[in-house]
């Protein structure tokens, strides 16, 4: 559940109310939140760049990329 909006929330509220930051881990994935946030805005435009516009820049969707090393793809 990483790649969602509610692992960065998640993480700042529990730093706010004294929640264990291995809770949120075991929860929502243990990438920083600002890394979550890079991740997603660039894996979603690619997304739509390739579908919606039809760019074809052989990139982040074709599989794991050094940019961000803790997004795992899954078959």
């Amino acid at each position: 559940m990483t790649f969602t909006t509610s692992a960065p929330v998640h993480q700042q509220l529990a730093a706010g109310v004294g929640v264990a930051p291995e809770r949120i881990a075991a929860l929502f994935g243990a990438a920083p939140a600002d890394r979550s946030v890079l991740a997603q805005r660039a894996y979603i435009t690619a997304f739509f760049g390739r579908h919606l516009r039809g760019d074809d820049d052989r990139g982040l969707l074709d599989g794991p990329s050094p940019h961000f090393p803790d997004v795992v793809f899954v078959p």
